[in-house]
């Protein structure tokens, strides 16, 4: 269901912005029209791939961040030794990365911005890990 409303929404801001992009081609009115016509295309995708198949090609952003929940999940029910391990390399793995930009150990600024993207996703990881014990 949220991806036929996001599939919806992003049909309605691009039909706004359509109307407007007309009297004022200006960069964001173009890059957020780009934007909402991906995600439209995008969530197509995905509900005619569940739709044909019964499963969905987890390219679509929300349905991503559920494959990993639901992954998670199967293996807290199936392994939970594996799943206590996970956990544990999740938060060593933040320590790390936030210890070595800390300490400057990086080459450059793509090796720093690879960093803290590696830290954001541990992050979301754990924070997935730990509503997942919670429930």
């Amino acid at each position: 269901m949220a991806l036929y409303n996001d599939r919806v929404y992003a049909y309605e801001r691009m039909q706004a912005v359509n109307a407007v992009i007309d009297k004022q081609p200006t960069l964001n009115n173009i890059e957020a029209l780009i934007f909402d016509d991906e995600r439209n295309i995008l969530a197509f995708n995905e509900l005619a791939a569940y739709n044909g198949a019964g499963s969905f090609l987890y390219v679509h952003p929300l349905t991503v961040a559920r494959k990993q929940e639901d992954d998670l999940d199967r293996l807290r029910r199936a392994d939970p030794a594996r799943f206590s391990k996970e956990l544990i390399n999740a938060d060593k793995n933040i320590t790390r990365y936030k210890s070595q930009l800390k300490n400057r150990k990086y080459k450059d600024i793509e090796e720093r911005n690879a960093w803290e993207a590696h830290i954001i996703k541990f992050e979301e990881k754990k924070k997935i890990m730990a509503r997942l014990l919670s429930s």
